[in-house]
């Protein structure tokens, strides 16, 4: 039994788009964090005083010196669980009261 040409490079190079597709995801995740944290105005300090998670790491994952891990995603959801949807996936179900930050700031700037 012989193997193609070509095979064997075809399976291998899957994986490494597939890890790059899942990186790419977890830096928008990060962005994602970071703009439930603007919006609501939530510093280091702060974060750290309700999560008890150490303001440095809240630093580092805000300045891209670490990724996100499980329990960013558990604090941020425990914090602002109307953008659950929107983080983890980056879409919005508003009729489920699932929205993002920027859905709230254009309504908020709606009904003014």
């Amino acid at each position: 039994m012989s193997i193609p040409p070509g095979a064997l490079t075809a399976s291998f190079t899957a994986p490494s788009r597939t890890l790059q597709h899942l990186q790419r995801r977890i830096e928008n995740m990060r962005e994602r964090i970071i703009a439930i944290l603007e919006h609501k105005k939530l510093t280091a300090k702060k974060l750290e005083e309700l999560s008890g998670v150490d303001r440095e790491k809240w630093y580092a994952l805000r300045k891209g010196g670490r990724r996100v891990n499980e329990d960013d995603i558990k604090v941020i959801v425990e914090l602002a669980p109307e953008y659950a949807l929107w983080l983890v996936s980056g879409k919005i179900a508003p009729e489920c009261g699932q929205t993002s930050p920027e859905y709230d700031r254009a309504n908020a700037t709606d009904t003014e």
